[in-house]
């Protein structure tokens, strides 16, 4: 674990640079600040069927996060890098597997903006630096992202549809953790939801499942404890812990 840190912590280092390396210039945009009220999640310590895992997260100057760290069978490490207006312009994933000695870098990922602070489209690259996938986005008049399948109330999923098959999901009334660590753009591509999932349903024309979110929290209404059991009665427990 303390390699880890130190490995994040080498990261976060960095970030400066990176800020400066990517500014823009566009006088008509404004510089995005996350919300002043709010906790900001440290980590998530998980269990299942399958094992045990956790993400640890580390934030920027900026209040956005900087790095995020997942430890499972193997260990992920997530760099965002953001420009002058707090705009996340590029992630690096970082890869390792337990008997490597060394980090290598899996893939980053480039966003393109307008004007509107909306993300237009991404580049992704390989650990060779080859282009490997391109994608372009269009928004609808509310400023959700287009996509006639993924169906966005209130800053929540509610409704995803396709092939066959139907999830609906429903909310609560608290703000997720992950809402407030990114910024609007970022949030929205990603389908970030502003509330905690209650229950997950998903209908084909053969059958009906069922994901009930038993959830925990704290004084301040965030996430201590989750406990997902799906259809087959198997489980996620997640532990949510916060930076004071």
């Amino acid at each position: 674990m303390k390699k880890i840190i130190l490995f994040c912590l080498g990261l976060a280092i960095t970030a400066c640079d990176d800020d400066l390396s990517t500014e823009l210039t566009d006088d008509n945009q404004v510089t995005e600040i996350p919300p002043f009220e709010g906790m900001k999640i440290k980590l998530i310590e998980s269990e299942n069927l399958r094992g045990k895992s956790s993400i640890e997260f580390f934030y920027n100057t900026n209040g956005f996060v900087d790095s995020i760290h997942t430890i499972k069978s193997y260990i992920l490490a997530e760099k965002f890098i953001y420009n002058s207006l707090n705009q996340i312009t590029e992630v690096r994933y970082n890869f390792k597997n337990p008997n490597d000695n060394d980090y290598s870098v899996k893939n980053i990922t480039y966003y393109e903006y307008n004007k509107i602070n909306q993300i237009i489209s991404l580049k992704k690259y390989n650990k060779n630096n080859i282009l490997f996938d391109i994608q372009n986005y269009i928004y609808n008049p509310d400023g959700t992202l287009y996509n006639p399948v993924k169906i966005v109330k209130n800053e929540n999923l509610i409704n995803n549809n396709s092939s066959g098959a139907y999830y609906t999901y429903t909310f609560d009334s608290y703000i997720n953790p992950y809402y407030n660590i990114y910024p609007k753009a970022y949030k929205i591509l990603n389908y970030i939801n502003k509330n905690n999932v209650k229950s997950k349903e998903l209908k084909t024309p053969y059958q009906t499942l069922l994901w009930s979110y038993e959830l925990s929290y704290n004084d301040d209404k965030y996430i201590t404890n989750e406990i997902i059991r799906d259809y087959e009665n198997g489980y996620d427990y997640n532990k949510f812990y916060y930076y004071p």
